[in-house]
């Protein structure tokens, strides 16, 4: 039976959690394009770079995560030194594709470690209606105010919450979600660090996750 939650609880047990981007050095991204003669039989959706995901208009989008030091409230994260090729997107809806490289910033903490999100949709539509692909870039991470922290409930140590790595995501709307590597980077969770065997899913039928726990 599939149970529907507004909030529940990701545990993951008994290991650490280090986030890694595509890193090429300690700030520059490079995005790896996959050519067409490198594709040997015809995919039925095609695939345009290594580790793609791809958002409800059908366009191209990757993760980055990135630690990042302190307890910020706030994160906003842009690029910097890009550099860009005229692209063969003829499959993308060009009506979909912005003026510039979009940039959602998000911020996520796992065991008390901050990390800035990045997910980058690396295509983009010029003042000539061209298209363009991005090749590589670093990211320019802001931060701004102070992580507010709300104090344990006096009963969290009873709760099967109390031992193991957690983390507590929120979700718009009732609904059959699935976990999948975007889900978990999205959410500042290293899915080559999930054991699946490890991970549990706690939550209260019908009612929201009370704060506190």
């Amino acid at each position: 039976m599939i149970k529907r939650f507004s909030s529940f609880i990701l545990c993951l047990v008994g290991f650490s959690s280090i986030l890694i981007g595509q890193k090429t050095n300690s700030d520059s991204f490079k995005i790896n394009w996959i050519t067409e003669n490198s594709q040997k039989v015809t995919p039925i959706i095609e695939s345009f770079f290594e580790n793609e995901e791809f958002d409800d208009a059908g366009l191209p989008y990757i993760i980055i995560s990135k630690e990042i030091k302190g307890s910020p409230g706030n994160v906003e994260i842009s690029l910097t030194n890009v550099q860009y090729e005229a692209g063969n997107l003829k499959n993308l809806s060009r009506t979909e594709i912005s003026s510039d490289f979009k940039v959602e910033s998000s911020l996520r903490y796992g065991a008390n470690q901050a990390y800035a999100i990045a997910k980058i949709t690396p295509v983009r539509k010029n003042f000539n209606g061209q298209l363009e692909r991005l090749l590589s870039y670093e990211l320019e991470i802001a931060t701004r105010g102070n992580r507010k922290i709300k104090p344990r409930s006096r009963s969290a140590g009873n709760s099967v919450l109390s031992e193991g790595l957690w983390y507590k995501i929120k979700i718009e709307s009732d609904g059959i979600y699935r976990i999948d590597k975007a889900f978990l980077e999205e959410n500042g969770i290293d899915p080559t660090a999930v054991n699946p065997n490890n991970v549990n899913i706690y939550g209260n039928t019908g009612d929201q996750l009370p704060i506190d726990n």
